[in-house]
């Protein structure tokens, strides 16, 4: 549209009182059209989103030599089917005007990239990521050092060996394209990256005997940690009772692990785990509690035992009684000996009980 000259006469007009005056002198007005607004434009996943701009009667979406006219304040960017995964492009949205009434607006323009995200994964000192498309090579950056690798994955203690053990540092890994260089619209994945402290070792034995888990001392450990499934605790001996863990199920294997805590966590990491497999006992029967009379020991009844065993210095023998006469045992010498029981289980139920108490016993020598 071109500008448009007018001519302008001013009259006053009769009031009733005085007539119409003359008209005035001529003067010129230049009508000059007005520019519409530029769209501002926002980038939504693979669309171009924008408010109504006044005036316009569409909009014209371009990328180079390609172009789209629409009338919608919204463009799917995947509608330019020469754009490559892994590069970036220069769009321009630009509002189109009625004709002849005003002009076009400057262009919107937007710098969009065809990205997959960078997904980084630290585990201790090796980082990777997902590979992506049309992509040369990664730059990984730590602290003003960088190498570049044509691999998805790195050693940070072998490519930066001067990082401080106990510090930590932010890497950032950034995509090189295929021309060289690296893409101006893809500034790079972060990651805080802890270099470890040396560990101290681990316990060189752990064993358990029963119930009860034990190890071998460590240097430079303070105290130790026990792992028993889900149940963790610290503790200073060489020892645990692995009877104190509730809500284990008897007959059931567990996973049990030790790991040494240095004494000076700054200076040392703490160990790797020693593991032993815990198979969990049933529950224990009662303790009988074991009374003498003479050579007649005797004892209440057990829930759940299926008899009794019975030690009388280094015989053993049995009953399914709650009594035994200690002079059945014909072939035993005379002499002063410790009697104990304790209750047999059914071993699909239950663990035997522990030992009872111990009585003294003497026989008499045969006149």
């Amino acid at each position: 549209m071109t500008n448009e000259e007018y001519s302008i006469q001013v009259q006053a007009l009769d009031s009733g009182k005085y007539k119409s005056s003359d008209l005035s002198n001529e003067f010129k007005y230049l009508k000059t059209p007005e520019k519409l607004e530029t769209p501002q434009v926002r980038v939504v996943d693979n669309f171009l989103l924008w408010d109504i701009v006044d005036g316009a009667r569409a909009y014209l979406v371009k990328e180079g030599d390609v172009s789209f006219e629409t009338a919608d304040t919204y463009f799917n960017v995947n509608r330019f089917l020469h754009f490559r995964q892994g590069m970036s492009y220069s769009i321009e949205v630009i509002a189109l005007a009625e004709p002849n009434q005003n002009i076009d607006s400057d262009s919107c323009d937007i710098n969009y990239g065809l990205f997959e995200k960078l997904v980084l994964d630290l585990n201790e000192s090796i980082l990777s990521w997902n590979e992506i498309p049309n992509t040369e090579y990664y730059r990984v950056a730590v602290e003003g050092n960088h190498v570049e690798v044509t691999d998805t994955s790195v050693d940070l203690d072998e490519y930066f060996p001067d990082l401080i053990k106990g510090n930590t540092y932010q890497v950032t890994v950034i995509l090189g394209n295929d021309e060289g260089g690296f893409y101006s619209t893809h500034s790079g994945e972060k990651i805080l990256y802890k270099k470890p402290l040396d560990k101290i070792k681990a316990p060189s034995v752990v064993d358990i005997e029963g119930t009860t888990l034990h190890w071998a001392e460590v240097e430079l450990a303070s105290s130790y940690k026990v792992v028993v499934g889900d149940y963790k605790e610290i503790v200073q001996e060489l020892s645990f009772n692995l009877e104190t863990v509730a809500g284990l199920v008897g007959g059931t294997v567990v996973e049990v692990s030790v790991v040494a805590l240095p004494e000076d966590p700054n200076l040392h990491a703490l160990s790797l785990p020693k593991k032993v497999e815990y198979t969990v006992p049933f529950p224990r029967l009662e303790t009988p509690v074991l009374q003498i009379d003479g050579s007649m020991i005797y004892w209440d009844e057990v829930p759940d035992a299926t008899g009794y065993a019975i030690h009388i210095w280094n015989i053993i023998c049995s009953t399914k009684n709650t009594f035994f006469d200690l002079l059945t045992h014909e072939d035993l010498e005379p002499g002063t000996y410790d009697v104990f029981i304790y209750a047999i289980a059914d071993s699909s139920k239950n663990s035997n009980s522990l030992n009872s108490n111990i009585v003294k016993y003497t026989k008499e020598p045969i006149e």
